[in-house]
């Protein structure tokens, strides 16, 4: 199954079509944009991915990238990493890229056209297809950006899925934090903020935090009523999740995960179910 932002539109509610279930992604429009000499210098397939980790073993990352709600592949699209691996994806929409095994990295996109996305940071162990990731346009992420109330472009946006596990029935009246305490919440309804204080089963995104400090790692957690919350390391599908997510300014959107599972589960975090992430 490929992971896809999945988001309700109502009339305004292309504005928070911005979550995952997993990258970025909502809209109909044609992304197009002037070239970044930054990263339009790259062609697509340029060879690149060799990671820069001293005596690490690389394995393979594959993936694709689409654009959000189209799922059209996107063809030129940086991807790079935080082991020092880069490429670009074909006319496909398809990249493989080189990362180190069982040692944690983080994972962005950029193009023209759109707003950088940039991953929360894991591990895999082995090679390891990530399925699509969704881009989300300057067009739609702009209107969402508008739609925030108080938003400081000077600091970091970070969109979540909160997801449930085994024995938790359903993550409605789920809260999150952030460490360090920083930034503003909203909790989405119908893919636009409100003043609701608690997640929404199925919402997507779970919650938007905002005006963040930039380049810090931010760890997140997760409060319910009845479940709890899974402490990272977390796993799902061939990923363990750290925890760690860094933000940026400017046209940046960053993106994490959180699990809860049954109060009376036990043991460790385990896969998630592949069809929730």
């Amino acid at each position: 199954m490929r992971h896809r932002f999945v988001v309700a539109l109502g009339p305004v509610g292309v504005a928070l079509c911005l979550l995952p279930t997993y990258a970025a992604g909502c809209g109909d429009d044609d992304p197009a944009a002037p070239a970044d000499a930054s990263v339009a210098s790259d062609s697509p397939g340029f060879e690149s991915s060799t990671i820069d980790v001293p005596g690490a073993v690389p394995v393979t990352q594959r993936g694709q990238i689409v654009v959000a709600r189209q799922n059209a592949p996107v063809e030129g699209a940086i991807v790079a990493t935080s082991a020092g691996s880069r490429t670009s994806t074909d006319d496909a929409g398809l990249y493989a890229i080189q990362v180190p095994k069982g040692i944690p990295y983080s994972m962005t996109v950029e193009k023209p056209g759109f707003y950088k996305l940039i991953e929360q940071e894991w591990s895999i162990a082995e090679d390891t297809d990530r399925k699509d990731t969704s881009f989300l346009s300057d067009i739609l992420a702009s209107l969402l950006a508008a739609s925030i109330p108080d938003l400081d472009a000077q600091k970091g946006i970070l969109t979540l899925r909160v997801y449930p596990k085994e024995g938790c029935p359903s993550v409605d009246g789920a809260t999150v934090t952030i460490e360090p305490a920083a930034g503003k919440i909203v909790y989405p309804r119908g893919g636009l903020p409100s003043k609701e204080t608690t997640i929404a089963a199925e919402e997507s995104p779970s919650a938007v935090i905002y005006n963040l400090p930039t380049g810090v790692p931010l760890k997140l957690k997760a409060q319910h009523p009845t479940c709890t919350f899974v402490p990272y390391p977390a796993s799902s599908d061939g990923f363990t999740y750290t925890g760690n997510v860094t933000t940026e300014p400017g046209k940046v959107i960053s993106f994490a995960r959180v699990y809860l599972r049954g109060s009376g589960s036990g043991g460790d975090a385990g896969p998630a179910d592949a069809t929730t992430d």
